[in-house]
């Protein structure tokens, strides 16, 4: 450390190594952003399911494929936040990882 900022003596490769785990962390953290919003739509339209008269098969028919798209939109939000977890969760266990391991990174 130097001068007290632990950045200063920092490698080249720790710094890009604390970069890459920053973006999964956003990443990981917007994928559960985007699952607790479909959430809660789903529990809007379950409330907004009391209220159907049943005797509008329309409005039932509706609702119900609503249902079944939010459904799937909650299934899809699901798996991409298990995968961006899992992301993290590979990336902090890799001990052995160095930038040229990131396809996408920035090489200078």
């Amino acid at each position: 450390m130097i001068d007290g900022d632990p950045l200063h003596s920092a490698t080249p490769a720790l710094l890009q190594r604390a970069g890459h785990l920053a973006v999964l962390r956003i990443l990981a953290a917007a994928r559960q952003e985007d699952l607790d919003r479909l959430a809660s739509e789903a529990d809007a339209l379950a409330v907004r399911g009391y209220t159907l008269d049943p005797r509008d098969p329309g409005a039932r028919i509706a609702h119900g494929r609503a249902a079944a798209e939010i459904g799937r939109r909650l299934s899809v939000a699901a798996a991409e936040l298990q995968a961006a977890n899992g992301a993290l969760r590979e990336a902090i266990l890799d001990d052995a990882w160095t930038p040229a391991d990131d396809p996408d990174a920035f090489i200078a």
